[in-house]
């Protein structure tokens, strides 16, 4: 069971992402081809009595189809926003990750590729004037990419606490 719930007043959200880098891009992913409105992490839902390590690799087996190693964590982001007419509070923890090279479908430009769920993502290796100017999610990464924090991070609805 996803660590993810609705209620009248909204929805609440566990996840956790993978900052993916090779060759001073970043992996970047949105939900449909030619629908870039903004793009997203590699990641999703933490189960219940899954650690968000597990919950990561999991999610990046599901999605790329590879295995992945997680070097540290980097941010934990509360955030909250509007979805689908419902407003979303969201706590994410994202961690920068390594992948099996080899067996990642290209290391460069788009692909695609459904999740275990039969879900199609759209990835892309975004350039870092892509990921100043393009809306990328979490907020962080505008900010601070390609230079990653040296020591974990709290967000709070786009603040450093």
């Amino acid at each position: 069971m996803d660590c993810n719930f609705k209620t009248a007043e909204g929805r609440f959200n566990f996840r956790v992402g993978a900052v993916i880098q090779r060759g001073g891009r970043l992996l970047g992913v949105h939900d449909r081809p030619g629908d870039e409105k903004f793009h997203y992490l590699p990641g999703g839902r933490v189960q219940l009595h899954e650690t968000m390590e597990e919950a990561l690799m999991r999610e990046v087996r599901e999605e790329l189809g590879v295995g992945s190693r997680l070097a540290r964590p980097l941010w934990l982001c509360e955030s909250f926003f509007p979805l689908g007419g419902r407003q979303v509070h969201e706590l994410a923890m994202y961690y920068l990750g390594e992948l099996d090279w080899e067996r990642l479908p290209a290391l460069e430009g788009e692909f695609s590729l459904a999740d275990s769920d039969g879900a199609e993502h759209c990835y892309r290796w975004l350039t870092e004037e892509e990921v100043k100017s393009a809306r990328i999610y979490p907020i962080p990464m505008q900010e601070c990419w390609p230079v990653l924090p040296e020591e974990f991070t709290l967000y709070s609805n786009g603040r450093i606490l």
